[in-house]
C-alpha cells in the first residue's frame, strides 16, 4: 500500500507558498502517471481543504487522517510525508505513530534547509531553534528523503548527516499554465498587466519575497545605479506578498535610492497574473541568496522570458548556462548583468533561448513512484502487554505469560508497573511509540492490586484491551491520590450512601459490592473475561458486555 499525505497543501497561512504548489503538483503528476499507484491521499480536517485538492478528491482516495489510523492495513507499505515542516502541527502529525513502523517504509520531501543555513535571520529564538531541530532530526528516522534539487540533496547529507543511499534527487516541475504565449495570449497578458499592474510590457521583474535571503536590498541598490533612461524603460516590479509595514519599507529604501517612481510592489498576484507579469517582461532577475529549488526561474523560463539567477545553491541546476548568472553578493556584478540583458538585444534574445536543466512533474513524480514502489513490506504484529507485575505467583503475571506464549512470532514488548525483570516501565509506551511506531495491538492486564493502578492511568492516554483478571478493582483506585469515595460518586452518581462516598479508601469493597470496573469499559476498546459469571457481573456494573474468552485457541485468535 501507497500513503500520501497532503498536509503540506494544506497549510492555512501559506497555502499558495512553494511547499502547498509542491504537495499538490506532485500528488496530480503521480495520478497521471500511474492512477493505481497511490493508494490513499491523506488530508486533515482541522485545516482548510483547498479547491486545488477537489481533482484528488474526486478520484475517491481522498481520506480524512484520523480515519485513516483507526484501520490501518497490516500489511504496511510505503508513507509519503509531503512536509515535515508544518510547525503549527505535532511531530505525530506530519509523521504519525503508525507509519514509524517497521512494516511501513518511511519517505519524505526534503526542501531546503534554509534555516539552519541562515540562523541570524530564522533561528533566533530558543523555541524557533528547537522546533527546527526536531523537525531535522525526523529525516534521520526515514528509509528515504526525496531532495528537490541535487543542492539539497548534498545540504541533507552535508548539514544533517543523511545517508548518501537513502537520499534521492526528484527534482520539480512547473505547471503546465506557465507556457510559452501565442500572440494572442501575449496581448491578453499585456492587457491584464496594463489594468492590475499599471505597467507597459518590457518591465523589469522580481518575483520574490521578503525574507533577508532574497536580497531585496541589493537588488534594488542595483537598479538604482542603472541609468535614468534605462529605468524610465524598464521599470522594476517586485511581486511577493506584503504586509503594511513590508510595503512601508520598501518604500522607504526606494526613496532613499531616489528611484520611487520606477519601483511597482503589486504585493502578491493570481496565479493568472503571475503568467501575465511572466509573458511580457523585458527581463525576469532572481537574485536569492539561496533557494531549495527556485521554482520561479523555471515557471519564467517556460513563458519565455529571457532570466537571470543568482550563482548559488539549486539555481545553478535550473539555469546551467554561467552567462546567465550573478554573484548575489555583489551590487555590481549584480548591475551590470542586468544593465547588459537590458541595453543588448541580441543578449536579451540569447538569455531568452538558453536551455534550463531537465525538470518536469512527469520526471519528479516517475523517480518518486520507483521510490515508493520499491517498498520492502516487513510486516510483524507489535504487541504490548501492560501489566501490574510479570510475577508468576500472581494472577496478572500467570496472564501476562500465557499471553506471551500465544504471541509467538509477533514482536512483543512487556511493561509492568512494577520492577519485574523483563519489563518496560508503563510510563514508557508513549516514549517507544514515538520512536518505533504505534503497536497493532495493546493489552492492557488488570487485577485487584495496587499496582493496577498504573495500568488504568496508561488507559486513559492510549487505547487498547483490557484483559480482567479481576472483576473488581478497588485496590487499584485505593491506591491512587485522592478520595477513592469521590472517584466512586462519579463513576456511579448515587449509588452508594454518603458515608461510603465520604471514605478516603473503601475498606469494604465487597460488603457494598464496589468494583470500580465502569471507567475500564468507557476506556477500553474490548474487554475479556474468563468466566461467564464474570462477564455477568460486568454487564450488571457496567451495562456493557464484555467478550468472554474460555481458552487458548480463542485467545489467540483475539490476539492475531
Amino acid at each position: 500500500m501507497i500513503v500520501v499525505d497532503l498536509l503540506g497543501a494544506q497549510n492555512r497561512d501559506h497555502g499558495e507558498r512553494g511547499v502547498a504548489r509542491y504537495v499538490f503538483n506532485l500528488a496530480m503528476a503521480l495520478e497521471a502517471l500511474n492512477p493505481t499507484l497511490v493508494d490513499v491521499y491523506l488530508i486533515h480536517s482541522h485545516l482548510p481543504v483547498p479547491g486545488v485538492l477537489e481533482p484528488l478528491i474526486a478520484g475517491g482516495k481522498v481520506v480524512e487522517a484520523s480515519e485513516f489510523a483507526r484501520s490501518v492495513p497490516f500489511e504496511g507499505g510505503s508513507f509519503l510525508a509531503g512536509s515535515l515542516f508544518e510547525l503549527d502541527e505535532t511531530d505525530e502529525t506530519v509523521i504519525p505513530l503508525w507509519a514509524r513502523g517497521q512494516e511501513w517504509d518511511l519517505v519524505a520531501i526534503l526542501y531546503d534547509l534554509i534555516p539552519l543555513l541562515f540562523p541570524e535571520d530564522y533561528l533566533a529564538s530558543a523555541a524557533d531553534r528547537y522546533r527546527l531541530t526536531s523537525r531535522y532530526s525526523l529525516f534521520r528516522m526515514c528509509d528515504q528523503v526525496l531532495a528537490i534539487s541535487e543542492a539539497t540533496a548534498q545540504d541533507g547529507i552535508h548539514h544533517l548527516g543523511l545517508d548518501p543511499s537513502k537520499v534521492t534527487t526528484i527534482g520539480a516541475g512547473a505547471d503546465p499554465s506557465f507556457a510559452l504565449p501565442s500572440l494572442d495570449q501575449f496581448e491578453a497578458a499585456a492587457n491584464l498587466i496594463r489594468a492590475e499592474i499599471g505597467v507597459e510590457p518590457g518591465f523589469v521583474l522580481a518575483p520574490t519575497g521578503i525574507d533577508p535571503r532574497k536580497n531585496n536590498q541589493r537588488l534594488l541598490e542595483a537598479y538604482a545605479g542603472l541609468p535614468l533612461s534605462v529605468r524610465q524603460g524598464s521599470p522594476l516590479v517586485l511581486s511577493t506578498r506584503l504586509s503594511p509595514t513590508d510595503r512601508t519599507d520598501l518604500e522607504r529604501q526606494a526613496a532613499k535610492l531616489s528611484i520611487s517612481e520606477h519601483l511597482v510592489l503589486p504585493g502578491f498576484v493570481k496565479d493568472d497574473v503571475l503568467v501575465a507579469l511572466y509573458r511580457t517582461a523585458g527581463l525576469v532577475v532572481f537574485a536569492s541568496l539561496y533557494e531549495g529549488f527556485g521554482l520561479p526561474a523555471l515557471e519564467a523560463k517556460q513563458c519565455g522570458a529571457p532570466v537571470i539567477v543568482s550563482n548559488t545553491s539549486s539555481l545553478v541546476e535550473v539555469l546551467p548556462d554561467a552567462s546567465a548568472r550573478f554573484d548575489p553578493y555583489s551590487v555590481a556584478d549584480l548591475r551590470s548583468i542586468v544593465y547588459r540583458s537590458l541595453t543588448d538585444h541580441d543578449e536579451l534574445e540569447r538569455l531568452r533561448h538558453l536551455p534550463t536543466g531537465t525538470f518536469s512533474w512527469t520526471q519528479a513524480a516517475s523517480v518518486t513512484a520507483d521510490v515508493l514502489a520499491t517498498s520492502q513490506s516487513r510486516a510483524v504484529h507489535r504487541v504490548a502487554l501492560v501489566a501490574p507485575t510479570l510475577d508468576l505467583n500472581t494472577n496478572a503475571g500467570t496472564e501476562a505469560a500465557r499471553l506471551r506464549r500465544l504471541l509467538e512470532g509477533a514482536s512483543v514488548t512487556m511493561y509492568a508497573s512494577d520492577n519485574s525483570r523483563g519489563a518496560c516501565s508503563i510510563s514508557e509506551i508513549g516514549f517507544n511509540e514515538r520512536i518505533d511506531g504505534a503497536y497493532h495491538q495493546v493489552v492492557f492486564i488488570l487485577d485487584d492490586s495496587s499496582g493496577t493502578s498504573s495500568v488504568i492511568e496508561a488507559m486513559r492516554s492510549r487505547s487498547g484491551v483490557a484483559d480482567l483478571c479481576s472483576v473488581s478493582l478497588t485496590a487499584a483506585y485505593n491506591a491512587e491520590s485522592g478520595l477513592t469515595g469521590e472517584a466512586l460518586e462519579y463513576w456511579y452518581p448515587g449509588r452508594y450512601r454518603p458515608s461510603v462516598v465520604a471514605e478516603s479508601t473503601i475498606l469494604d469493597p465487597e460488603r457494598f459490592g464496589i468494583r470500580f470496573l465502569r471507567e475500564v469499559a468507557d476506556l477500553a476498546e474490548e474487554v475479556w473475561v474468563h468466566r461467564e459469571m464474570d462477564a455477568n457481573i460486568f454487564k450488571l456494573d457496567t451495562g456493557s458486555g464484555a467478550t468472554l474468552v474460555t481458552g487458548d485457541s480463542q485467545l489467540a485468535d483475539l490476539l492475531s
